[in-house]
């Protein structure tokens, strides 16, 4: 698990190998489903979103982005 601070968009992500939580001022505000098979890395927010890559070091990394208000997302593995 790591976690990255948000202080613009007041939000603490928390990330484990496979998915993505959201923590706002009033707790939890949505969990990603899962996005990987080994793990996400995140390289930016901006716009309202955050983008990165899931599996960043497999033969085919995918780009994935999520929405911070929603937990929408876009792209990575997709995996039920």
């Amino acid at each position: 698990m790591s976690a990255e601070a948000l202080p613009r968009e007041q939000v603490l992500l928390l990330l484990s190998p496979w998915a993505i939580t959201a923590v706002g001022g009033r707790g939890v505000l949505w969990t990603t489903p899962r996005l990987a098979v080994d793990c996400i890395r995140l390289d930016e927010a901006d716009g309202g979103w955050v983008r990165g890559v899931a599996d960043p070091d497999d033969d085919e990394p995918r780009d994935v982005a999520v929405e911070l208000a929603t937990g929408r997302v876009r792209g990575g593995r997709m995996i039920g």
